[in-house]
């Protein structure tokens, strides 16, 4: 149903021609595995239909 949703990121990563350069900066990508855990709780919560819950979505309800 999702499909692609699960490499997103790391797709990002690959088609990015300036993140190799990046990654050789000392530091620079030391928080790149906090990103990547973030992204997985988030993408699981998205697979999941808990669109709400995530640290990374804001939720408004609308009343209908």
């Amino acid at each position: 149903m999702f499909q692609g949703i699960e490499t997103l990121l790391e797709d990002m990563v690959k088609a990015d021609a300036e993140w190799a350069k990046l990654g050789q900066v000392p530091g620079l990508v030391d928080g790149w595995t906090d990103v990547k855990d973030k992204a997985g709780i988030a993408t699981e919560e998205f697979k999941a239909g808990d669109f709400c819950s995530s640290a990374w979505v804001t939720c408004h309800h609308i009343p209908s």
